[in-house]
């Protein structure tokens, strides 16, 4: 009794389990759906210079859009490509498979979809190069995660205009609506 009871509870639950398995799959997501998603209020898509943005070794104050932006440490120059601004400089990769540059393919291909064929990109894995860095003549550098000290941080002051951040808004670079050109990978 008690072998035909255990064995009708068991037939019992693989049902359920394979019945649950063939529930409704929700919709995939479209053009258009993605597009509702990133949709912004004017409010939100006019950026009012001056921005005052605070960091981890104080505040900055950006009085305008920003032209000329360079973005250090990983992951920074995907945002400001998935806004549609082409950095005048970045970090080169170290990690993962990348380009003969040394930037992740995706990078790359967000570079290139953007008109930008050879990129500047900053050997900076033993160490920031101030000096490539400063010639590119930065309105803003954007650098989270960068694991600036803060001595290297008043250096940077000294050289140029920096931005620390820990999240990059597009407000910062005047920028809040997506590329219409490039997939949301950042």
């Amino acid at each position: 009794m008690k072998k035909r009871l255990l064995t009708g509870v068991l037939s019992l639950c693989m049902t359920a389990t394979l019945l649950a398995g063939c529930g409704k799959v929700a919709p995939a997501a479209t053009e258009e759906s993605l597009a509702e998603s990133t949709t912004v209020s004017e409010e939100e898509a006019s950026a009012t210079f001056p921005i005052t943005m605070k960091h981890a070794f104080g505040e900055t104050v950006i009085e305008s859009k920003p032209e000329r932006i360079v973005t250090l440490a990983w992951s920074n120059q995907d945002t400001v490509l998935a806004l549609g601004q082409v950095p005048v400089g970045v970090s080169a990769a170290n990690y993962g498979m990348m380009s003969d540059d040394k930037l992740h393919l995706w990078t790359k291909d967000a570079f290139t979809a953007l008109g930008e064929e050879h990129p500047n990109v900053f050997n900076d894995e033993t160490g920031w190069d101030y000096e490539a860095i400063a010639a590119c003549e930065p309105d803003i550098i954007i650098a989270s995660y960068s694991g600036f000290t803060e001595e290297e941080y008043n250096l940077f002051l000294k050289l140029l205009r920096l931005f620390l951040i820990q999240k990059l808004h597009g407000k910062v670079i005047g920028e809040t609506k997506p590329s219409p050109t490039l997939p949301l990978w950042a």
